[in-house]
């Protein structure tokens, strides 16, 4: 699995246990250029379709999630997109002349 989330352009792929509460939450970072690419290889993984039979019935989501809302809380409008500091760096820098 972790090739796999690698091969799909996924880094800093880091899982959190809250206690008492038993909340299990993740963070990720996507540095590829085709996320929807990137995802399609991931769920046509067979691996990875035997790991989501067995983790996504544990899932639920929150109760105060908003329609439209996978889950996550990222608002559908800011999904996919790249935070500023990405934005920065993926900029082409121009270079000085003279």
């Amino acid at each position: 699995m972790l090739d796999l989330i690698s091969r799909c352009n996924i880094r800093n792929d880091t899982i959190f246990l809250r206690e008492p509460e038993k909340l299990l939450f993740g963070t990720w970072e996507y540095h590829g250029t085709d996320f929807k690419a990137d995802m399609a290889k991931m769920a046509a993984d067979a691996k990875n379709q035997d790991w989501w039979t067995l983790t996504i019935p544990c899932q639920r989501p929150f109760e105060s999630r908003g329609e439209g809302d996978d889950g996550g809380g990222v608002p559908p409008r800011l999904r996919g997109r790249r935070s500023p500091a990405r934005r920065a760096r993926a900029r082409p820098r121009s270079r000085r002349r003279g």
